[in-house]
C-alpha cells in the first residue's frame, strides 16, 4: 500500500474545555446548601440530573434505574410547599445512595460524578447570569431633584 499523494498530516483533536469539578458536593450536601438560597431552584436542578442517572443505569443496573425513575412520581399526595424541601433531600439521598451502590464500576461512578458536576456548575452559572440581569439598585441619577 502506498501513501504517495495521501495527506498524512495528523488531525488534531479539538480542545475541549475541562470542567473543574473540585468543588462538587455530594448531592445531599448540595441540596441542603441550595435550599437556603432564595435564588436557587432545587427541584429544577434535580429534574435535570434524575433522568441522566436513570438513563445511565437502565442497561447495567435496571433495578437502580427503576428506583430513580420512581422519584419522578413525587411523594405520596404530591408536592406541596410543606414537603418540597424534604422530598428534595430524599431525592438527593437516593441518588447519592445509587452512586454508592455502583462504586465498584469505576466508569459508571465517574459518569455519575460528571453529571453531578455538570448540574452544579450549570446551576451556579444560571444564578450568576440571573444576578447579572438584575438592575443595579441605588440612586436614581435621572431624578429631577438630583443635581448633575
Amino acid at each position: 500500500m502506498t501513501t504517495e499523494g495521501v495527506d498524512t498530516t495528523t488531525i488534531e483533536e479539538p480542545e475541549v474545555e475541562q470542567l473543574d469539578c473540585s468543588q462538587t458536593l455530594p448531592l445531599v450536601d448540595y441540596v441542603a446548601a441550595q435550599q437556603a438560597d432564595p435564588g436557587a431552584c432545587v427541584p429544577c436542578d434535580l429534574s435535570v440530573i434524575t433522568p441522566w442517572y436513570r438513563d445511565e443505569l437502565k442497561d447495567s443496573h435496571p433495578e437502580l434505574a427503576e428506583r430513580v425513575d420512581g422519584l419522578a412520581e413525587g411523594p405520596e399526595g404530591g408536592l406541596t410547599d410543606e414537603n418540597t424541601d424534604a422530598w428534595d433531600i430524599h431525592v438527593a439521598e437516593t441518588l447519592d445512595g445509587v452512586r454508592a451502590e455502583v462504586v465498584q464500576d469505576e466508569a459508571l461512578t465517574e459518569r455519575l460524578d460528571h453529571f453531578n458536576c455538570l448540574m452544579q456548575i450549570a446551576a451556579e452559572d444560571s444564578r450568576e447570569e440571573a444576578a447579572a440581569e438584575v438592575p443595579a439598585q441605588g440612586l436614581d441619577t435621572n431624578a429631577a431633584d438630583v443635581e448633575e
